[in-house]
Formats: structure tokens, sequence, C-alpha cells
């Protein structure tokens, strides 16, 4: 049977869950030309997916769409998800200690404290409905990933503007503006690196020019551009995250009652979270040699594409997978990835989503999407990440708690 799927179309971007019960059904493993960004196949089955992230050795990492050509020189970022082993178990072994689900305990009264003053901010404002992204994750995400990496109060605003102008840049998108800004970015990254040099301290960016000059684990270059990254991992992924979340929790208000009468159930409400509508759709390997996955040949040197958000609506791995179900157990979802390239800050964004949507809920029991606002065209259009650029939501001023600590 003949599929005709285009993994870049707007439709399918914005709702690609109809186009990928299809993929699974007709053409688990899909290959197709996509221009500019060149052949490559997509994965859609959980057991193939699973299969090939377990198997580093013969599926290498690999730069997905987007990413190469980013520097004057046209040279891919060295940064942990596009380089493989051993400069991959080098460079992750330096910033690994920071990422332990111990380490990212310590950061949950940091991330309880900003939540409530964001909280805050907003019910000052007097902004009902308002933004849950603009007003409420972002502001929550980046002030987590600067205050690791130690980047300081004057210049976060800077920072946080060109991360998002690294967003646009990174999807291919983005005019002019966002390139000189990009630019900038990555210039400023050396003089943030050498600030830190002369100004050490705890955070993720001193540890990593130490281990740059005094142990010469990695090169000054490995050190900027996975600084880069950061920026834009510790706030992209995380703020989507939470705003998937939110939106799949209200639409469903039997889930949401369970919720609200145990707050316990909120670490599963993340993790069914991470399978029913995950903010890191796919990533991207390459075939190290010639293989057979579901029925088709790949050839040694072709790109693959896993489609995590596939892979977690997959009936085969998960019971009625399309019922968002927050005590759905077992749930063994891949929405972080598996194996050795598993997402080294998946603990860190556990604890911030659970914090942010506790927080959310015990201030803003009655949060509501904004029916003349909510529109699903509000979202990123990305074949990488799937989240909301805008989210107005509102809540019954009577029921907020004026509460600004746990």
């Amino acid at each position: 049977m003949s599929l005709d799927f285009n993994a870049y179309s707007k439709e399918n971007q914005l709702n690609p869950y109809p186009a990928y019960d299809r993929l699974r059904r007709e053409s688990p493993v899909y290959y197709g030309d996509w221009g500019k960004d060149g052949k490559f196949w997509v994965l859609t089955r959980y057991e193939d997916i699973d299969g090939v992230l377990r198997n580093a050795k013969d599926f290498p990492n690999s730069l997905g769409p987007g990413l190469k050509g980013m520097t004057d020189d046209g040279r891919p970022f060295l940064v942990l998800n596009g380089i493989d082993p051993p400069d991959h178990t080098r460079i992750r072994r330096v910033i690994a200690p920071f990422f332990t689900p111990r380490a990212v305990e310590s950061k949950e009264p940091l991330v309880r404290d900003v939540c409530n003053d964001v909280i805050n901010s907003i019910l000052a404002s007097g902004n009902n409905p308002f933004d849950l992204i603009a007003e409420y994750a972002n502001p929550i995400a980046s002030a987590v990933i600067f205050d690791m990496l130690g980047v300081p109060v004057s210049l976060r605003e800077r920072y946080k503007a060109w991360t998002e102008d690294y967003i646009t840049v990174q999807g291919g998108q983005g005019g002019e503006k966002e390139k000189v800004n990009f630019r900038d970015f990555y210039d400023d990254a050396f003089l943030l690196m050498e600030e830190r040099r002369r100004n050490p301290g705890p955070d993720l960016i001193s540890v990593m020019v130490k281990a740059v000059d005094d142990e010469g684990l990695i090169s000054e270059q490995e050190a900027h551009d996975n600084v880069m990254v950061m920026f834009v991992a510790g706030m992209e992924t995380t703020e989507k995250l939470i705003g998937n979340a939110v939106v799949a929790l209200v639409q469903n208000p039997d889930e949401y009652a369970k919720v609200l009468e145990d707050r316990s159930l909120i670490g599963s409400l993340i993790e069914e979270t991470l399978r029913y509508d995950t903010s890191a759709v796919s990533i991207m390997r390459t075939a190290a040699l010639d293989v057979e996955i579901g029925g088709q040949l790949i050839r040694r040197g072709e790109r693959l594409m896993l489609v995590l958000g596939s892979a977690g609506r997959d009936p085969d791995q998960f019971p009625d997978p399309d019922r968002f179900d927050v005590e759905r157990s077992p749930n063994d979802h891949i929405g972080f990835g598996e194996g050795p390239h598993a997402c080294p800050g998946m603990w860190l964004a556990r604890i911030e989503t659970r914090v942010a949507v506790e927080t959310l809920l015990d201030r803003m029991p009655s949060l509501s999407l904004d029916p003349g606002q909510f529109d699903e065209s509000n979202r990123l259009q990305s074949t990488i990440n799937r989240g909301f650029l805008h989210l107005e939501v509102q809540f019954d001023p009577a029921l907020v708690s004026k509460r600004t600590t746990a």
C-alpha cells in the first residue's frame, strides 16, 4: 500500500499522532526524501526504536536536521547529542555529577521557591488568563538552568533571548536578526567561560572550564558547544513538558480530579505525559552496517529518525495508548531516550516539571484552558521538539492560595 508521509508538514507537526498510527500499521520503517535535510528512514514502532537506542555500536549518534552548518566553518557542534564513545563518554563524565538523582534533588527547594515567586508575579500582574509558557514555564526552566550554569543575574535576560534565537536557528528558521543574535550568543559563550575562569564557583560552567584547564578531559571547543546546548536543553525541553502536562491534565477531567485528590500521582502524571505527549519528539541515528529492520534493508551510512512520540502511542507496548492515564503501570516509555545516549538531564526535568505542576495545582486548583484562546496552532512546528509557544490558561481568583512556601 502506498503511503505518502511528510514529516515536515504543518498538519503532522501540530498533531502527528494520526500519521504515527498509520505509519506503525502500514509502513513502520518508512523511507523518505526530505529535501535539504536529505534522505532518511523514519521508525515509529516502540520495539524497533528501543532496539536501535540500546545498540549504540551499530547505530551511532547522528546530528539531526538543522544542526549542521551552524558554525562559520560549517562543522557540527561537538555536543553530547551529536557524538559517540569514547568522546561522548569522556564529556558526559564531566557533567554527569550535576545530573544524578541525588544532585538534582538538592535543587528542589530552589525550584519550589522559583515556582512560588513566578505565581506571585502572575497574581500581582492581574493577568487572568495568563500565558502558561511565557509567564510560568519559561521563567522556571530558565532560572533553574541559569543557576546550575552559574550565569550572573545581570546577564540572564540576554541569554534567555539568545537561547530562543538559537532554537529558531537550530530549526532551520529565523531571519537575519536571529542569525546575528545566534552569532552573538556563540561568541559571548566564550566570554562567559572566561568570566567563570577568573571567578570560579560551584556551577557547571566552572567545572567544565576546570576540566579543560586543569584536567585536560575536554577541549575548549567541546566545553563551549555543550554549554550552549545546555542552555537550550535546560529551557526548551522542560518548559514544553510543563505545558504538555498541564494541557493533558485539564483536557482529561477525570484524571485531573484524581490528581487534585491525591498529589502523590503527580510523579506518575509526569511519566504519563512523557509517554502520551513527550516534548522530545525524535532523535537521529546512523546505521554503521547493513541491517534489516521491520523487513527493510537499511544500508550502512543511512540515517534513521527515531520517533519517540510514536513509540509512546504504540498499542503493542501500551494498552489503550491514546488514553491519558495518570495511574498507568507499568509505563516503560522512552520519552527521554534509552541506552548510553539517554538524556543526561532527565532527572532534573522530572523534578522541575513535578514541582511546577504541584505548585500550580496547590495555588490555582481551578486551572483551566481559556476556551477563547486555546489553539493547537500555537504549538512549535518542529520534528525535534513538541510543545506550545503560547498557552493561555485561566483560574478562579476566589480559589487561589496565597501561600508562598511549601
